[in-house]
């Protein structure tokens, strides 16, 4: 990373908290402060920076939300519930992967491109 990179996240990262919109639920949010928090979901762990396919972001730096709310002094007491679901969610991309392997060596194509477009589904998870 370039110094000129690292002075910038350097000067936006005062403000980033208040770029983060949390909604109102009967008085529930915006939190007071840091406390224990439960945070559910593949994107607390797994945070799309910006965007995939023709909307990624190259971005040398970002910070996911299991990240961030640790940062700012929250416990998260969902740990067990995360790290179960990476579990789950590695063994669905090396599935997804070996799948879209052998769909291209029935179609005897061993061209990257015949990959091109598939999305791997949402695994199905009891937790």
């Amino acid at each position: 990373m370039q110094q000129y990179e690292k002075d910038h996240i350097a000067a936006i990262r005062p403000y980033l908290a208040d770029c983060c919109v949390m909604l109102k639920k009967n008085g529930a949010f915006p939190l007071g402060g840091p406390c224990r928090i439960a945070a559910f979901g593949g994107g607390v762990r797994h945070t799309v920076k910006g965007g995939t396919g023709s909307g990624e972001v190259n971005s040398k730096y970002f910070v996911t939300v299991e990240m961030a709310l640790a940062d700012e002094g929250f416990t998260i007491t969902s740990g067990l519930w995360l790290k179960k679901y990476d579990e789950i969610i590695d063994a669905a991309r090396k599935a997804f992967g070996k799948e879209t392997r052998a769909k291209a060596y029935s179609l005897r194509s061993f061209d990257p491109l015949s990959a091109f477009g598939a999305v791997m589904p949402e695994p199905e998870y009891d937790l």
